[in-house]
């Protein structure tokens, strides 16, 4: 019984120690931070380290980070360690140029390092190249290869590239017109979330493309994109509740909760996010919501 509790004792003086060295170790670490913060966090590399891609990506993602916040060394670290072809690197770099990030905003370079963080494979990096593409930024604009970009996104289950290659395939912009593809391609792209792929396949069912005219599922669509803030289909969803009188005073209740939780909705990441511009979907010509009607 004494071997038993001289035992239990040990154990518990190892674990004490243990973590009184980890405390000790974190809080070290936590104070060097602190100094190094306002000199250079290289410092703390020998100088055959720095060369090193992962070591230079880590400089950059510390730069970036809160505690140091120092954008134009993030560039730096992450310029030094995509030229030796990290992925990461390359596509942080990508998005620094394109939003000017701690660097000028510069297309031709966010382009440049977006096609080779793409060919390595980058969901972000397609994407974004593809628009670019779309857009003609950072090169000439080139519909065939936006198409071919957002195919590799949406091959890999990205809801935002879905939704756009349907856009394309519905409208014939640099693939052939086909309806059905946009119509399945919308389908898997709004049951991933994405907002304005169920504002577009409300727009296919209301206009019988790809499917049966349906607008009752039109409705149901264009309020679940409404509710998470999308104006358009609330536009659209508006022109449907109010073409008849039939059941009128039911669809005005739905429709001031519905515009409710939008304006709550709009402050969400959706409505914020550089992303939304990118996300292509059908808009209407009602602009401006009456909400007062």
């Amino acid at each position: 019984m004494m071997k038993i509790l001289v035992a239990r004792k040990a154990r518990t003086l190892i674990y004490q120690t243990a973590l009184s060295i980890i405390m000790v170790f974190l809080g070290t670490i936590f104070l060097s931070c602190l100094l190094i913060k306002y000199s250079d966090l290289e410092s703390i590399f020998p100088t055959r380290l720095t060369g090193n891609p992962n070591v230079q990506n880590y400089l950059a993602l510390a730069y970036k980070s809160k505690v140091f916040d120092n954008e134009p060394k993030s560039v730096y670290w992450s310029r030094m360690a995509a030229a030796q072809g990290l992925l990461d690197a390359q596509e942080r770099l990508g998005f620094a140029y394109k939003y000017g990030a701690g660097a000028l905003v510069n297309n031709i370079e966010a382009a440049k390092w977006f096609k080779f963080a793409a060919n390595q494979g980058s969901v972000p990096a397609q994407f974004a190249l593809a628009n670019m593409r779309y857009h003609g930024e950072g090169g000439d604009q080139d519909y065939g290869m936006a198409a071919d970009l957002f195919k590799l996104a949406a091959d890999q289950n990205h809801g935002p590239s879905l939704n756009n290659l349907g856009y394309f395939f519905e409208n014939g912009i640099g693939v052939p017109k086909d309806y059905k593809i946009a119509f399945d391609l919308y389908t898997k792209s709004a049951n991933l979330g994405v907002v304005q792929a169920m504002n577009n396949l409300g727009h296919m069912h209301k206009m019988g493309l790809g499917t049966k005219k349906n607008d009752r599922e039109a409705e149901v669509l264009f309020a679940q994109a409404y509710e998470k803030g999308d104006e358009w289909a609330g536009c659209s969803l508006k022109k449907l509740f109010f073409n008849s009188t039939d059941n009128i005073q039911n669809k005005l209740k739905m429709w001031i909760e519905l515009t409710e939780k939008n304006l709550r909705n709009r402050r969400d990441a959706y409505s914020y996010s550089p992303w939304h511009n990118l996300v292509l979907e059908h808009t209407d010509s009602c602009i401006i919501i009456d909400y007062a009607n």
